[in-house]
């Protein structure tokens, strides 16, 4: 997430929108903070110090550079794997014969998280991600995917975590004390 959500901000940095006011009096402004007006001198050093070369870099140096990674890696050791295992092996590496299809359950998991974050608004969403998460870490102690018990211990930990922070997050949508709580919890 932290890949599309640093390339959305930045291209949001791009996104000047022209507010009328009147028939004669037109104003520049950045869509995603109105008070930013977008033909100020400071603004266009920003965009062009930072929101045209990082949203470049993210949308074709990232890729390219793995491109080029895989590249190179084929040049310098074109025997020792072949395609399929290169492509597909990282989603495998660690699991037990029995849950091959264990990374299914976590892309329909992420799946799940992304179709309800989009589809429904707070405080629902915020509840239909904890039963997700909960069903999730249930299967992941149940079914116990992985050979070494760190790799489990790091995706149970993780899950709860997010767990953590789901009911967090509802706290501070279902009460305006739940907010002070978590505020004064976060900036004592």
């Amino acid at each position: 997430f932290l890949y599309q959500s640093t390339l959305i901000y930045t291209i949001a940095l791009l996104d000047c929108r022209d507010i009328t006011y009147s028939p004669t009096k037109t104003q520049t402004l950045l869509g995603v903070d109105l008070s930013v007006d977008c033909d100020s001198a400071s603004y266009q050093k920003l965009r062009w110090i930072l929101g045209w070369p990082v949203s470049f870099f993210l949308l074709l140096g990232v890729p390219a550079g793995l491109v080029g990674a895989y590249t190179v890696h084929l040049i310098l050791r074109p025997a020792m794997r072949n395609f399929r295992y290169q492509c597909g092996a990282f989603l495998l590496g660690g699991l037990t014969k029995s849950a091959w299809w264990w990374p299914a359950i976590v892309t329909l998991r992420k799946g799940l998280l992304v179709t309800i974050v989009v589809l429904t608004q707070a405080p629902v969403d915020v509840q239909m991600v904890g039963w997700v998460l909960v069903v999730y870490l249930i299967m992941l102690v149940y079914v116990r995917p992985y050979h070494n018990k760190d790799h489990q211990l790091v995706e149970s930990v993780g899950t709860s975590a997010s767990l953590l922070c789901v009911n967090l997050s509802s706290l501070y949508h279902t009460t305006s004390a739940g907010m002070d709580v978590l505020r004064d919890a976060i900036a004592p």
